[in-house]
């Protein structure tokens, strides 16, 4: 006999059930709540753990790169004391050389005394101080002496360099003839510090080049060439490649910002284009390849596209191909630039 129940039998156990049920989806609230905020406390410490480490990598960090700026200092301390160095050790060769005039090896132990204070205040960054000049000397020389009064031009040229450039002793600008000009239109004498300028690549300039001020460039061209080489000694500075190229590019350069016409020397160039040694009878063509000077022509291209980078409204680009007319103003204010930037800490106040 199946019992039923009544409506009003039935709501005490549906109000148990229902007491039930909510007592266990509070207990169930209250357990996730709990577990929610032990994830929320337990990632907040994960994050802390996190930024804590990596602050302490980030002071490691600054720690080592501090001391690796101190070893890069270093570095450029030892590379600066070494340059001293080979003065000192250029100054000993000098002195244990034997001279029979004893003046030439006190004059050039003064020299490099008065080098080595110069490079040494530099290591200490104090301000170096302007320690000498450019100084032109013409040896007597009866066969070259009809071209003297020409060659006067050389000591405006020269005064010209000693308003520009700080140097740390006196440079001597010969003009003289021995036996390395018959090889040599001039030369850099890094041992005694001085510039040879050859006689006999004068005249043969004025012979080439009749006109008074055309050949006055074609000498200017020649003086600054050797300059480039003087500098790059006694400053030190870092060049890369060829120096005879750097030379070369120091020498136009400067030129074309002092705003000389170097049509003459374009002119020169194209006429030498031909190498000579690529065409003597007496050597074969690969034999001088080896050599650091430029071939005539790749000088000549050079020398032109400087030019025509500097105001192609002044120079033609001739037989320039396109190919390189189109970069020749780049690579004149790059040359400029780079220069400039070299030469600041020696450049004189305008």
């Amino acid at each position: 006999m199946i019992m039923f129940m009544s409506r009003e039998e039935h709501k005490p156990i549906l109000f148990a059930l229902a007491a039930v049920a909510i007592a266990l989806g509070i207990t169930n609230i209250l357990l996730a709540y709990n577990i929610t905020t032990e994830m929320n406390q337990s990632n907040r410490l994960d994050v802390n753990s996190i930024h804590a480490e990596f602050d302490g990598l980030k002071n490691r960090y600054d720690a080592i790169d501090k001391k690796v700026e101190k070893i890069e200092s270093k570095l450029i301390e030892l590379k600066e004391m070494n340059e001293v160095l080979n003065d000192i050790r250029y100054k000993l060769v000098n002195i244990n050389t034997k001279d029979e005039n004893n003046n030439n090896n006190n004059a050039l132990m003064h020299i490099l005394d008065q080098s080595l204070e110069q490079r040494v205040k530099g290591l200490e960054g104090k301000e170096v101080e302007d320690g000498g000049d450019f100084k032109i000397m013409y040896i007597d020389d009866k066969h070259f002496s009809r071209i003297l009064s020409k060659l006067k031009v050389l000591d405006a040229y020269v005064d010209a360099l000693n308003s520009k450039f700080i140097l740390p002793h006196d440079i001597e600008v010969v003009v003289d003839e021995d036996d390395r000009c018959k090889n040599a239109s001039g030369y850099y004498e890094q041992m005694k510090k001085r510039i040879v300028l050859c006689y006999s690549s004068i005249d043969r300039l004025m012979r080439l080049y009749p006109d008074d001020v055309g050949n006055s460039i074609l000498v200017k061209f020649l003086l600054y060439h050797e300059v480039a080489h003087a500098l790059i000694d006694v400053y030190k500075l870092p060049i890369i490649g060829m120096q005879e190229y750097a030379a070369d590019n120091f020498a136009i350069v400067m030129m074309l910002n002092d705003g000389d016409d170097i049509h003459p020397l374009i002119w020169l160039y194209d006429a030498m284009r031909e190498d000579k040694y690529a065409t003597s009878s007496t050597t074969t063509t690969s034999s001088r390849y080896w050599d650091t000077h430029m071939l005539f022509v790749q000088r000549y291209y050079d020398i032109l596209c400087l030019a025509y980078g500097s105001d192609p409204l002044r120079y033609d680009r001739d037989d320039l191909p396109s190919e390189r007319a189109y970069r020749c103003s780049h690579e004149y204010s790059s040359s400029l630039n780079a220069w400039n930037e070299l030469l600041k800490p020696w450049m004189k106040a305008s």
